[in-house]
């Protein structure tokens, strides 16, 4: 080659080399210009960052950043090259989010694919399995963490120790041991006394509007228990409030909503006495809304008086009771109001009853009408719910105009037999014989009350427990001796609480009859014996608002027997009604005893008794196990979990009387057999 063409290619590559150094100036001065446009973006979002809390969410700021710094970038320039913050920011940053290094926004990509990689591997700064390792510790709890468990579990743990000691030193402070009582007292002789005068308890049932707040307002007022001043003022105030008919039935009720709606709400009790015998008559509400009130009524009655409406063609409130003829339909009866009472008073242990058929004034004291009543009424009792025909009488009367209530009728030539008052008198004497002696010897050394009223310290009498500002260790309860005996100064024990104190006092209030000028006669008594309502103020108590309405009340003795049982597995025997639907296992309702009510439900199906009518008309029992669920008019035996513990006295079979309600119907009543205790 000659010189010539030396020098030729010598220029020739000297331009392709000025050509490529003028490209990669350009394309230095292109990048430099971009990193310095987005280097104060960086910084923006970095200090964006410092402001936020240490604790605050990082994907809220790892997703922005990365999303402008995107911007910054031509996704189709294969040319782009990485650049990092500076090494000062990036430690900054780390230091005041504590967070790992690895997992900070320090990376611009470049392309669609880097963004689908994890921060691992897009940052190669940190080897992986370093990498792993520092996430893995940062998910686990701090050092300051742990510190603070410690530190929590520690004053736990002290706090279970003091209230065990509280726990012990209250035990050890409250009576548990028998006290003696106030006064020494001939115990025989004041109990034969008191014995001498029996006390009847009688609820008066009925279907709403058929006249018993009025019947038992007339009986009060010819007792002489209500004046005439007060009826006359009564009267005046109902005649102003449009409701001049209802002046007797306000002697019962009493508060402003029940005169208003012209209804009984709450049952209402009155005490009397005449020279040889007490009463208490409960007027308990009759409309379906108001059957838990009527329920907890009929828990404190011996006997049940019913109202009988005989001008409506709905006895038993059905809608085609009474057919063209007079003729009554058995199975419409048994949809009525007063039909689900009766039964629920049945199945709570009611055996006597009254049933007065009221208004006959009305019907211008027609016998036939009267008499055809009465039949239905016999036949459908004792066929239908059971009740003895002997233990079933009947009254024609005017609850307004007072015949036949304590006066005899002058209207009702055909009816000879006794007044209202009279039969509370006969039916006082066949309870007293056979039931408080009897269950007072089944119980001899066993005290039992039942809680119908508490009230805190010196607080207002009312149906729920009222707190007082002041700290106090005593209670006034009310309720009805159920066995035993008891005198001021002996101990009691609380159910289910488990609370004791002493007793101070132990008083009744009852009107004498032809005596209403003083009719609050509060009396202080030596002895409280079965049967009565008393008043008892309680000392000693340490946690009084433990207690509760329904709560048993027992005596503390020397003997350490179990007499009463605190479970929530009730094992029950127990009589369907009509449902609409099976009640199957797991179903929840609502558990009445005594005057308390309790969220339960059906835990187990031991057995169940369905009637299997045979060939020749007679009808065999039959037992099957192992049900899952429960239908109309069976018998079954079951198992009920309660949410609270229910007290149990198995000896005492009339508090262990249950209903259960569902849905607002009655559907089921039974007995508690036995108890499961935990």
């Amino acid at each position: 080659m000659s010189k010539l063409q030396l020098l030729a290619e010598k220029r020739r590559q000297q331009k392709e080399a000025n050509v490529a150094n003028n490209e990669r100036s350009g394309l230095d001065k292109l990048l430099q210009k971009r990193k310095l446009v987005a280097q104060p973006l960086l910084n923006l979002e970095t200090k964006k960052r410092l402001k936020e809390p240490v604790g605050g969410k990082l994907n809220k700021v790892v997703q922005p950043s990365l999303s402008l710094q995107q911007k910054l970038v031509d996704k189709d320039d294969p040319l782009i090259e990485l650049s990092l913050p500076t090494p000062s920011l990036l430690s900054t940053t780390t230091k005041r989010l504590q967070q790992p290094t690895h997992i900070l926004p320090s990376i611009i990509f470049a392309n669609n694919n880097a963004l689908s990689k994890s921060v691992i591997d897009i940052n190669t700064n940190i080897p992986t399995n370093i990498a792993v390792k520092i996430k893995e510790n940062f998910q686990k709890k701090s050092p300051d963490d742990n510190r603070k468990i410690v530190n929590t579990l520690s004053e736990k743990i002290q706090n279970v120790e003091l209230k065990q000691e509280k726990e012990e030193s209250r035990s050890s402070s409250t009576i548990k041991k028998p006290t003696k009582a106030k006064n020494k007292i001939d115990l025989n002789e004041e109990i034969t006394l008191k014995s001498s005068k029996p006390l009847l308890s009688a609820i008066v049932i009925g279907h709403v509007d058929s006249g018993k707040s009025t019947t038992i307002g007339r009986l009060l007022y010819d007792l002489g228990i209500v004046d005439s001043r007060s009826l006359h003022k009564l009267t005046k105030d109902a005649e102003l409030a449009g409701k001049g008919s209802f002046s007797l039935a306000w002697i019962m009720d009493q508060t402003p909503e029940e005169r208003s709606r012209g209804v009984t709400i709450d049952i209402v009790q009155t005490q009397f006495e005449t020279s040889n015998m007490r009463f208490a008559i409960i007027d308990s509400p009759g409309h379906r809304d108001y059957i838990p009130q009527m329920i907890n009524g009929i828990t404190q009655a011996d006997v049940a008086i019913v109202i009988i409406d005989s001008t409506s063609d709905l006895i038993f409130e059905a809608s085609s009771a009474v057919g063209k003829n007079g003729d009554f339909s058995v199975r419409d009866i048994a949809k009525g109001q007063t039909f689900e009472q009766l039964k629920i008073a049945k199945n709570l242990g009611i055996e006597n009853v009254l049933l007065v058929i009221n208004k006959m004034d009305v019907n211008d004291w027609d016998e036939d009408r009267f008499i055809s009543i009465e039949n239905v009424l016999k036949d459908h009792l004792t066929n239908e719910l059971g009740f003895q025909l002997q233990n079933l009488n009947f009254l024609p009367a005017s609850g307004f105009n007072g015949d036949n209530i304590f006066n005899d009728s002058k209207l009702c030539p055909w009816y000879n037999g006794p007044t209202l008052f009279q039969y509370m008198e006969i039916m006082n004497t066949q309870t007293n014989e056979n039931s408080h002696i009897t269950l007072s010897n089944q119980s001899k050394d066993q005290f039992v009350l039942t809680v119908t009223d508490l009230t805190l310290g010196s607080g207002i009498e009312s149906g729920s427990i009222v707190s007082t500002s002041k700290k106090s260790d005593t209670v006034t309860i009310h309720g009805r001796v159920n066995s035993g005996y008891l005198q001021p100064g002996e101990s009691v024990n609380f159910w289910p609480s488990n609370e004791s104190g002493q007793v101070d006092t132990i008083s009744t209030v009852i009107t004498k009859v032809n005596n209403s000028k003083d009719n609050n006669n509060k009396v202080v008594e030596k002895v409280a014996i079965p049967g009565e309502f008393v008043e008892m103020k309680i000392r000693k108590v340490e946690l009084i608002d433990a207690l509760a309405i329904g709560d048993l009340v027992t005596k503390i003795t020397k003997a350490d027997d179990d007499f009463v049982k605190c479970s929530n597995q009730l094992v029950c025997e127990l009589s369907m009604f009509s449902l609409n639907r099976p009640i199957l296992i797991g179903t929840p309702f609502i558990l009445f005893k005594g005057n308390v009510s309790y969220s339960a439900k059906l835990s187990a199906i031991e057995w169940v008794e369905n009637k299997i009518e045979n060939d020749d008309g007679s009808i065999t029992l039959k037992k099957t196990k192992k049900r899952k669920h429960l239908s109309s008019n069976q018998r079954a035996r079951v198992i009920i979990e309660t949410e609270k513990l229910v007290p149990i006295t198995e000896s005492i079979v009339k508090l262990n009387r249950i209903v259960i309600r569902k849905e607002g119907l009655t559907v089921a009543a039974g007995l508690i057999k036995k108890t499961i205790i935990s």
